[in-house]
């Protein structure tokens, strides 16, 4: 398994997105939440499995999650 931190912005804008989906479904962050973390527990030696971004940051790899999400 990957050692997977979440930087500042990204926990910012978890939070907000949370605030903004949970008055609607409580349990949608959460289930928003393992989405998200779900691509993080998968084998790192398996890059193709990960979609390469060199037009975000050379080397840059990420996996999509749901249609508006990415785990980088």
């Amino acid at each position: 398994m990957l050692n997977v931190f979440f930087s500042e912005l990204s926990i910012a804008n978890l939070e907000e997105v949370r605030d903004y989906i949970a008055p609607e479904n409580r349990d949608a962050p959460i289930q928003l939440l393992d989405d998200i973390e779900a691509p993080c527990e998968r084998p790192i030696h398996s890059p193709r499995i990960r979609t390469q971004r060199d037009d975000l940051l050379p080397g840059i790899r990420l996996f999509p999650v749901r249609k508006i999400y990415a785990v980088v």
